[in-house]
This record gives structure tokens, sequence and C-alpha cells, in this order.
């Protein structure tokens, strides 16, 4: 039976082919959640039509056929519910494997095929408690009113590998944002705001010659960035970037917008950093 991996973090380590195969297995196990998912919302779809036919039928002609289908929708219901239930706890965010498997694959040319590789992913929701940084609320006396706001910071992603000739790449990614509750008469209203943090370093191998030139690496033409420093000196090079804002609504239904940093905007960060230590 496949491995499924679960909402929590995960460290994967060992050589390029051996991480991006397990990256494969982190994607094989989403996908048969998606459908695990998927299907209990559709036997769940038919409980709620036998439902209501078994009512109907209770009530108008058949007390007895309608008391079966009662039944069966009740079953179909359960079986449902618990089938979407246990699939909705391997349904991981795609972006947080799509990136580094995206990040491995650019890479692949400068990286060396036998050195280890180590990669951790954290697929935990960015609002659970162990990421708050903070929460504001409204206070009058010894009462709370209005929306409260909880401030997140979650790194989700560590990347740590070796050149072929021999350069240290670290590269790290961490979703910062608010959190913010707005109570309703009969519902609460929720909103999430997030952006990523790109940090990239490479230092040069033992013993090898430092940068010829120094200075401040371009900043990319990536849309919605929100800020970006890079810089090469004699010990490296080093860059970091703010993504694009990215929202999730939730209020009977789920809305979402604005752009997440996309894979090639992060690489675009990393070979940034990479080729500034070769420049001449």
């Amino acid at each position: 039976m496949a491995r499924r991996f679960g909402k929590h973090k995960v460290t994967l380590q060992g050589n390029l082919a051996e991480v991006r195969e397990q990256l494969g297995h982190l994607s094989h196990s989403d996908r048969t959640a998606e459908v695990g998912a998927a299907s209990g919302n559709r036997i769940q779809g038919w409980g709620c039509v036998l439902l209501l036919v078994g009512v109907l039928l209770a009530a108008i002609a058949a007390p007895a056929a309608g008391g079966v289908l009662f039944l069966v929708a009740l079953g179909l219901l359960f079986i449902g519910g618990v089938r979407h239930s246990s699939a909705s706890a391997y349904d991981l965010e795609n972006m947080r494997y799509e990136i580094p498997d995206a990040l491995l694959e650019t890479l692949a040319v400068d990286l060396d095929p036998d050195r280890p590789i180590q990669l951790q992913l954290d697929f935990r929701a960015s609002q659970s408690p162990m990421f708050k940084q903070k929460v504001e609320v409204k206070k009058f006396l010894f009462f709370t009113y209005g929306p409260s706001t909880t401030y997140f910071s979650h790194p989700w992603l560590e990347l740590s590998a070796n050149t072929v000739d021999g350069h240290r790449i670290k590269l790290t990614i961490t979703r910062d944002g608010t959190y913010k509750s707005v109570p309703k008469r009969k519902r609460t209203k929720t909103r999430m705001r997030y952006w990523d943090v790109v940090n990239a370093v490479v230092r040069p191998a033992s013993g090898a010659p430092a940068p010829t030139t120094t200075g401040t690496l371009d900043v990319p033409n990536l849309p919605g960035l929100r800020s970006f420093r890079g810089r090469v000196t004699p010990q490296g090079a080093s860059a970091k970037a703010v993504g694009p804002v990215y929202y999730t609504v939730s209020n009977r239904g789920t809305s979402t917008g604005g752009s997440h940093l996309v894979p090639r905007e992060v690489l675009g960060v990393l070979i940034a950093c990479f080729r500034g230590l070769t420049i001449s």
C-alpha cells in the first residue's frame, strides 16, 4: 500500500533523484485524497436525494418504502461523511510540493546528483496556534468586541543542497499574514491575507575564490512583488523577496483572490542569487 502523507511536517532526504521521487509520492498521495474527498461528497449528495424521496414517499403513499429509503439515505450520509473526513486529512496544498519540485527540476543542471539534499516541507495550516505571533482585539473594560486579527508566520519550506562546483545553497520560504474573524449574528466571517517571504543564500565552496565583483543584484521583473533585496559579497550571495498578496474569504462558501509567488518566480529569485556568485 502506498504511503499516505498527512498535514504535518515532512523531511525528505537523499540525492536529487531520490528527493524528486519522494515528491512524486507526495503528489500521488494528495491526488488520491482529492479523489476520495470528491467521492465522499458524491455519496453524501445521493444520500440527500434519497432522504428527500424517502420523506415524500412516507408522507404521501408508501410509508414502508419511504422508511427503507430514509434508512438507506442515513447510511449513505454517514458513509460519505466518514469518507470525506478521512480523505480530507490527507488533502494537501498543491503548491507546497509543486514549488520544490520545480526548484529541483530547474537547478538539476547545477546540482551535484550524488550529494545529499535536505528538503523540509510543512503542510500544517498557517493559522494553527503554533505559528501565531500576536492577536489584536478591541476591549472595553473586561469585555472584547468586534473583529479579532491574528498575525502568523509559518516557515513551510527549507531546502539545502550543493552544486557540482561545491557551492552551498539554502533557500527558505515563510508565509506571513493575518487571519481576521468578524462575528456576525448567525455566523463568523473569516478572511486570511498572506504573502510568501523567500530567503536564498549561496556560499562558495571551501577554498574556492571569492566573487570578483560585489554589489546589488537586479530586481527581478515579477508581477506583484512587494520588495526585493539581493547582494553579492566576498562571502557569497543572498536575496530576499516578499511576494504578492493572496487572500481567502470564508462566509457561507469560500472565495479567493490575489496571486501567489508561482514556482517560476521563486526560481527567478534563487537563480538570481546563485548567478550572482559568477559575476565577472
